[in-house]
């Protein structure tokens, strides 16, 4: 699993949008597309505001663990 898909599964686990997840991390919503289909792979900085947000483990986003 890629760290789309795995923030896709995140983000729905907990109940939000890519747009209230555009909101918390300031990202334009548009970018929360593009990390979830692939297009685009996450900074290190980015991938800290997604952990944030998305209160999991850049572990977790990246598949270092399975929860």
């Amino acid at each position: 699993m890629h760290i789309g898909t795995r923030l896709r599964t995140r983000r729905q686990k907990i109940g939000e949008t890519q747009a209230s997840i555009a909101r918390l991390t300031g990202f334009m919503p548009e970018a929360i597309c593009h990390f979830e289909s692939g297009r685009r792979q996450p900074t290190v900085e980015s991938l800290r505001r997604l952990c944030l947000a998305l209160k999991c483990s850049a572990d977790y986003l990246i598949g270092l663990k399975e929860k």
